[in-house]
């Protein structure tokens, strides 16, 4: 799985936008918040103003991080389900905090496509962590996302 090195100062390819500019604030907050375990409000205005984005970045990236903070013990519950052979534990820091940024978009913050919401969660993962954990970031996702939909994983 990845490291754990602390929060990400790259900022978004130009190629990702303003979106993807957005995930990585989410990213960093979720991994400061859970490092620290300071209030969620301050971590997220400290993280964001090193970053100055747009207004609508910051609007995404403010309520994805929200999303994600709110819904912290089910979203913690469907990554232990769905990690079965996985000690919750083990998860490295940035992985986990990516399946919860990719979790609380997936699942809670609609208004983006699902498969985009797994490709992106992926896209962090590989600009991020290590290679091997796109594959683990991907299964877990789309073992969550076919479980809400009620379809079964494939064969």
């Amino acid at each position: 799985m990845s490291d754990d090195r602390g929060p990400m100062s790259t900022p978004a390819k130009k190629t990702g936008g303003r979106r993807r500019r957005a995930r990585v604030i989410v990213l960093s907050a979720l991994y400061a918040f859970y490092t620290a375990g300071d209030d969620s409000d301050e971590v997220f205005a400290a993280v964001c103003g090193k970053d100055s984005p747009a207004a609508d970045t910051a609007d995404f990236a403010r309520r994805l991080f929200a999303c994600a903070i709110d819904n912290a013990a089910e979203i913690d519950r469907q990554i232990r389900e769905a990690a079965a052979n996985w000690s919750f534990e083990r998860i490295g820091a940035i992985d986990k905090n990516i399946l919860r940024l990719g979790l609380a978009e997936l699942l809670y913050l609609r208004e983006t496509p699902p498969k985009t919401a797994i490709n992106e969660a992926i896209e962090l993962a590989r600009e991020y962590s290590a290679e091997e954990s796109t594959k683990f970031i991907n299964g877990i996702l789309d073992a969550i996302y076919r479980r809400e939909q009620g379809s079964p994983p494939p064969a």
